[in-house]
């Protein structure tokens, strides 16, 4: 009898062992796993594995990412812009009275946009839109899914712009757009294309331009050339700024004329007729003054792009490299001069010497000006569906906005 009982009790013993390592083991495990992972996950569902793209902009990158299946490209991406710009509903993306689809006419299109939250859940939006200055930690999504991008947008400088210092932001968003080079998506004020074949000089490499001395000068710019009998002119309506521009053009004054338009000065031009202030300037001034506010890395404004569309030139002043954004000879930078004086003299000179003046549209010839928005609508719905980009989530938004806009103080004037 003892014997069968021990027998039994061994093979008993032996299935329990069987048991716990069959089954409880790899339960304690998983569990033990689980729990190890879910510390060192990221926010939203994006892995740990840490990469810094720059200095001034750490982010968290999965590394070796699949490739999503090719049928992605079919399915149409939605947008939602869970903030204004100022007063605009669609960020401004559009042209200005233009309605409609967005997203018409770009070799991908398959992207749609609304500020209607309740088109559908929030977490079935592809991505989100913020606008830096905008952003309200009280109001954010309640809900999101891991493979949702959420876009940090601004067009000014963080001097103008600051982004809000708060936690909640931090390990918030996935991509960039902004005017800067090492935005995920660059939003510049103008692009140029290629005369011949419309191809888009990229704005976020420096631009290989052409040679442009050999170009020709229309027969309409020389005889606009003959028309013209005033210095230089400036439309502007804020008066003080951080870049100091006032005063550079203060001590222009005293050399050369400078007609000032709007606020900051006696004449008028109403911005209702925007055109007209153009056509009127092409039409009167040798040069405009493309000055900006912030002398900020990589910020050049409509002030520049939207004059280089008409048969003026541009005296620039800005901390942008200029040469990589701009056709060769198509400006003139205050800061290539010793003193306002030199460049009161070199513009004098130049107004006096129709040849060389007409030598800074020869740039025509190869290039184009285009101010229109649909290229960054373009390129934006297109990096939607790229099944290649990591994803990532920025450390830190105010770090990359403030740190990275590499704000300088304003040029000594001599």
């Amino acid at each position: 009898m003892s014997c069968t009982m021990n027998h039994l009790q061994r093979v008993l013993t032996l299935r329990m062992y069987m048991i716990v390592g069959l089954f409880i083991v790899p339960m304690i495990m998983v569990f033990l796993y689980g729990r190890t992972y879910c510390q060192y996950e990221a926010p939203y569902g994006f892995e740990s594995s840490l990469e810094l793209r720059s200095p001034v902009a750490p982010l968290t990158v999965v590394k070796d990412e699949p490739a999503k299946p090719p049928e992605v490209m079919k399915k149409k991406k939605t947008v939602l812009y869970w903030t204004k710009m100022f007063s605009s509903k669609n960020f401004y993306l559009s042209e200005r009275g233009v309605d409609g689809d967005i997203f018409a006419n770009c070799p991908v299109s398959f992207c749609m946009g609304t500020n209607d939250r309740n088109y559908q859940p929030v977490e079935e939006f592809d991505a989100l839109l913020f606008h830096g200055p905008e952003l309200n930690a009280k109001d954010l999504p309640k809900t999101r899914s891991a493979n949702q991008r959420y876009i940090f947008m601004d067009s000014e400088t963080q001097v103008f712009h600051p982004v809000p210092n708060r936690p909640e932001f931090n390990n918030f968003f996935n991509w960039t757009m902004a005017y800067r080079r090492d935005a995920d998506i660059m939003r510049p004020y103008g692009i140029f294309r290629k005369l011949d074949t419309n191809e888009v000089i990229p704005p976020y490499i420096p631009a290989q331009w052409l040679n442009v001395s050999d170009g020709n000068v229309s027969e309409s710019t020389s005889l606009l050339f003959k028309k013209k009998s005033k210095m230089s002119a400036w439309f502007v309506s804020h008066c003080g700024t951080n870049s100091k521009r006032e005063d550079i053009a203060r001590k222009l004054q005293e050399y050369v004329t400078v007609d000032i338009y709007g606020k900051c000065g006696k004449f008028q031009c109403s911005r209702a007729n925007e055109d007209e202030c153009y056509e009127q300037l092409e039409q009167g001034y040798f040069f405009y003054l493309s000055f900006e506010n912030s002398m900020c890395r990589d910020y050049i404004t409509e002030k520049v792009y939207r004059i280089l569309d008409y048969d003026v030139i541009p005296v620039v002043y800005g901390a942008a490299d200029y040469e990589t954004f701009l056709p060769p000879n198509s400006y003139i930078n205050v800061k290539d001069f010793p003193s306002i004086e030199a460049l009161a003299t070199f513009l004098r000179e130049l107004s006096q010497d129709e040849e060389r003046y007409l030598s800074y549209f020869k740039w025509k010839s190869f290039y184009k000006v285009d101010t229109k928005k649909h290229y960054i609508v373009c390129e934006f719905c297109k990096a939607l569906h790229d099944p290649y980009l990591p994803r990532q989530v920025i450390a830190n938004i105010y770090d990359w906005w403030a740190k990275g806009s590499q704000c300088v103080p304003p040029l000594e004037i001599n």
